[in-house]
């Protein structure tokens, strides 16, 4: 199920984000990717009907060079565990750093 985004706020095009439902593990999981070049991004995220209660996890890909890849010997692109966010009062609250692949699930 495709949960409905009700309240974004400081959205701007360079932020595109995905909210899903996943009812089978109970959790809300946002994927969003910051496409600004030198600018990290506050997200702000209330959903009507869900109680969001806690960050389970929260890996984001961000910080290295936009031409950087990886070889056989050095896997550097991958995503890391963050602690940019919090949830309080049922609202999701994320720092998403510039060039930025982010992933959050949030228990419900």
């Amino acid at each position: 199920m495709i949960a409905v985004l009700t309240q974004i706020q400081d959205f701007k095009q360079a932020l595109r984000p995905v909210v899903i439902h996943n009812e089978e593990n109970n959790e809300i999981v946002i994927f969003a990717v910051n496409r600004s070049e030198d600018e990290d991004m506050e997200l702000t995220v209330e959903l009507q009907g869900y109680n969001l209660k806690n960050i389970t996890e929260f890996k984001e890909m961000s910080g290295f060079d936009v031409k950087q890849t990886n070889t056989k010997d050095d896997d550097f692109v991958k995503p890391r565990d963050s602690q940019d966010a919090e949830v309080v009062g049922g609202q999701l609250t994320a720092t998403l750093k510039s060039l930025s692949w982010n992933m959050i699930r949030i228990g419900l």
